[in-house]
């Protein structure tokens, strides 16, 4: 047994153990594995994969796992639930970097001295407050996050970090500040698909409420915003229909890094406003990055 599988086993409680390698002895001997766990599996395959990739699995407790992995050089510290969706938004993150274009163009441009304000907006658990303190570790950042489970994780991780220049808000990112509630009808529903939607066009029912961009800006006494990053499953196709939004985007932000749902086919539309406000487009494979030119 490959010693990632084995070292992947000391996640899981005795049940599961013996579950798993049920599965690894049948398959070994060519025998069909008939009603298999399937997400207890792939988790086990996932862990093992991240082992692997050079992350080190520290421990389990309370059906959360504690991981370490290197970012620029540097070791941090994470903590993903292990029924969730975290582990996914940790590979795509941390792991595969999906956000490492704003990083490489910031370093092309000899700019990462001048990255002072970093906006998360759809913070989820903090992984990517977490890469960029890696590389912009003076910057202010500033985290939003709607869902209170995913909020009081965010608490956590960002807890973890050294520097102490992070706010977390816990609100939605959205055109104004009417009452919102946690939609998670979205891809899978689960905790990285989570949007918010407005109910009635009322101020204070619903489980959260709406800050706008300019409010942020207003709040916080912004000059500018560095990096502007939104991955808010689809709600962003509401920000760019409001001028305030727009405005304040072309007034203050340089880098705009964003994962665009194509469920709304929205990308033509997105694409065709920013280069309105002044900004030039970079593709990658899972998320888009406009610089201001």
């Amino acid at each position: 047994m490959k010693p990632s599988l084995i070292k992947s086993l000391h996640f899981f409680n005795l049940q599961e153990k013996v579950k798993l390698i049920f599965y690894l002895v049948r398959a070994k001997l060519g025998l069909k594995n008939k009603a298999v766990d399937y997400p207890l599996f792939l988790r086990f395959i996932e862990y093992s994969r991240l082992i692997e990739s050079g992350v080190q699995l520290i421990r389990k407790d309370n059906n959360c796992l504690y991981l370490d992995a290197k970012i620029n050089s540097s070791l941090v510290s994470c903590i993903a639930r292990r029924d969730s969706s975290d582990m996914n938004v940790f590979s795509s993150v941390i792991v595969n970097e999906e956000y490492k274009p704003v990083v490489d163009e910031v370093m092309r441009l000899n700019e990462s001295a001048t990255i002072k304000t970093i906006i998360d907006a759809g913070g989820n658990v903090g992984f990517a407050t977490i890469y960029f303190q890696s590389f912009f570790n003076d910057a202010r950042v500033i985290v939003i996050e709607p869902d209170s489970e995913n909020f009081d994780l965010l608490q956590k991780n960002t807890g973890l970090l050294k520097t102490k220049n992070i706010s977390l808000i816990q609100k939605g990112l959205w055109y104004n500040d009417n009452g919102l509630i946690i939609d998670n009808s979205f891809r899978d529903g689960k905790e990285w698909s989570f949007a918010v939607k407005e109910i009635n066009g009322v101020k204070t029912n619903g489980s959260v409420v709406g800050t706008t961009l300019k409010q942020i800006v207003d709040d916080y006494k912004l000059n500018k915003i560095d990096i502007l990053k939104i991955d808010i499953e689809g709600a962003e196709r509401f920000l760019f229909e409001d001028a305030d939004f727009l405005n304040t985007v072309q007034a203050n932000v340089r880098y705009l890094i964003m994962e665009i749902h194509d469920e709304f086919n929205i990308r033509e539309k997105i694409n065709m406003q920013m280069e309105a406000l002044g900004f030039r487009r970079i593709d990658s494979p899972s998320v888009t990055l406009y610089v201001i030119n």
